[in-house]
């Protein structure tokens, strides 16, 4: 049911929502200067069964419903033409509530005096959370949005303006359901081997008989696909199964002989965070996924006999570029790199198959949302249409989610990690370690809170579990649950440094506004340890600066620390090796 309110001096449009399970409340209310607290990224299923992330609360806040002001948390979200939802949160401290559908009205009493609430209009019940809001989102929201849905002419459950729409099916051919032998282009894949060596040739393995059909499927597929054809050549690799996610089986060629021969291609691979620090400034985003990506790239016609592979009953080789060579990703990104080269860090970034837009606001995304659609088109890429999302204002990318807030840890993620069990190897050690470092920018103290006691198990060659590594197991997961939202970099404002040096560890922060941007940790070493405070505050101060140098070389940027003789370090008298080094 719709209810009229005010916050403030504004009027808004109030949803009283049972199948809610919060209170929500619009971004572009929030714009009013409503104060938002970063919490980690929370996500809310919708009645569709997609989700939506939420990366801020608003406590606090105060609504006036007329005969009655109700103060509520609410969580930030896009709600399109809605303002505010009250939830089950909200509606469960009434009490009794009489409820007169006829009369659009509800009734409970409110600080012992009865309270009448009268509607605006009824939301069809259906079921799971957020239901009533699905409706209005339906005609309203500018959010995600599904290309199946809309290549299929079928109902989408978020819906564009007619201009955004119109574009989308302009440039339909970039999204398509099959991968055929893309054209010759002046990027192929090239396969240069050390100079005089042979051609390399490893036996088929033996697989078991009900493999056998589903490789023979799988070829079939590439064949009618054009993608491979029948070879004679002196190359052969073997080719393995290996199950996926939903219990299919994904055909892999086995190049790893073949790579131990290849010349290394050395093209730089981005830096996930440098990526990141592009966005400031950015509301509206948009994620183009390739289909099967590495098979829209040609083979050089020379290279072609290398990749040949042998099943139990043919010889094939690849005409495009097949997944398990060693340089196929370098390849593939200076591919990207090249055709979107005149967008980079403007409005686009590529991480492989992964291709970001972001603008500063919808009409401007439009245009650039073109220009990506039309650089695709051109070169005859096709982009997977079930993976890709349109006009967003916060999105999944590359393990993070992003929003104008800022970027926080994608929850998909921490709750891989909340389930992580207990390790039973070092494999299982290096694997739950690597997850979480690559979070570590966003856990306040990581260095000091637990990887030292389960790094030595790297090192140990008698894997033993104990308590220490198991508290520290334990205290990564609890820290992963709850980092924050953390801002992207300004580069136009000054940056600033709090540093700390307590205990076994030092840490810092990099801010702007008191806000963070990121954080950094190191554990102390025996022989560190041991140095008097000075000197660990003094190393806090210069390894935190050392480790943010891309973001404060050649530019003014202030240092807390709450040891005050670091303020004259430049004018006092260098007593020890690792001063030297540290102020040379």
């Amino acid at each position: 049911m719709k209810i009229g309110g005010k916050l403030g001096e504004v009027d808004v449009v109030v949803l009283v929502d049972s199948g809610a399970s919060h209170n929500f409340i619009s971004s572009h209310i929030t714009a009013l200067g409503l104060p938002i607290t970063p919490m980690a990224a929370r996500r809310i299923k919708l009645g569709d069964g997609h989700k939506v992330v939420s990366l801020g609360v608003c406590e606090g806040v105060k609504l006036n419903l007329g005969p009655m002001e109700a103060e509520v948390d609410a969580l930030v979200l896009d709600l399109g033409g809605l303002d505010v939802i009250l939830g089950v949160s909200w509606l469960s401290t009434l009490g009794k509530v009489i409820m007169d559908w006829k009369a659009l009205s509800m009734q409970f009493w409110h600080e012992g005096r009865p309270v009448v609430l009268q509607g605006q209009g009824v939301a069809k019940e259906r079921q799971g959370y957020l239901n009533s809001f699905l409706e209005d989102r339906q005609h309203e929201v500018k959010g995600e949005w599904w290309l199946k849905n809309l290549e299929k002419e079928a109902k989408s459950d978020t819906v564009m303006d007619s201009a955004l729409q119109a574009l989308l099916h302009q440039y339909s051919e970039a999204f398509q359901d099959q991968i055929r032998l893309p054209p010759n282009r002046s990027q192929v894949h090239q396969i240069k081997l050390f100079v005089d060596h042979g051609p390399i040739s490893v036996r088929p393995y033996r697989y078991p008989h009900h493999q056998k059909e589903e490789i023979e499927r799988q070829v079939k597929e590439l064949l009618e696909a054009g993608v491979i054809r029948p070879s004679m050549s002196a190359f052969s690799s073997p080719i393995i199964l290996v199950k996926k996610k939903d219990g299919s089986w994904r055909m892999c060629v086995d190049y790893r002989a073949l790579n131990k021969a290849t010349v290394p291609d050395k093209y730089p691979i981005p830096i996930v965070d440098e990526l990141l620090d592009e966005l400031f400034g950015a509301t509206i985003f948009s994620k183009i996924d390739l289909k099967s990506g590495y098979h829209q790239i040609r083979v050089k016609e020379e290279d072609v006999h290398k990749t040949a592979f042998r099943t139990h009953n043919g010889h094939y080789e690849y005409l495009v570029m097949p997944f398990g060579l060693m340089n196929a990703p370098a390849t593939f990104q200076s591919t990207m790199n090249d055709i979107f080269r005149p967008f980079l860090r403007k409005f686009v970034l590529v991480f492989f198959d992964d291709i970001l837009v972001y603008s500063k606001d919808m009409a401007t995304h439009k245009v650039h949302l073109e220009q990506v659609l039309r650089v695709l088109t051109s070169n005859c890429f096709a982009a997977n249409h079930d993976k890709c999302k349109v006009s967003c204002t916060q999105i999944d990318y590359l393990g993070h989610i992003i929003s104008g807030q800022g970027v926080a840890v994608d929850p998909d993620k921490v709750q891989c990690i909340k389930d992580w069990p207990i390790p039973k190897n070092v494999k299982g050690v290096r694997g739950f370690l690597g997850l979480t470092g690559y979070y570590r920018m966003f856990i306040q103290n990581y260095g000091k809170i637990g990887p030292k006691p389960l790094t030595e198990l790297t090192k140990k060659d008698n894997f033993s579990w104990g308590s220490e590594a198991s508290l520290a197991f334990e205290q990564l997961k609890t820290v992963m649950t709850t980092s924050p939202v953390l801002v992207l970099p300004n580069f136009n404002l000054p940056f600033e440094v709090e540093c700390d040096a307590a205990g076994r560890g030092l840490g810092a922060v990099l801010m702007q506004n008191r806000q963070p941007i990121a954080f950094f940790s190191k554990a102390l070493s025996d022989g560190n340890l041991a140095k008097s405070v000075y000197e660990k505050e003094l190393m806090a101060l210069v390894l935190s600066i050392q480790h943010w140098r891309h973001y404060l070389l050649g530019r003014p940027f202030v240092v807390y620390t709450d040891h005050k003789s670091l303020k004259h370090f430049l004018q006092q008298r260098i007593s020890s090796p690792d001063q030297q080094c540290w102020l040379s």
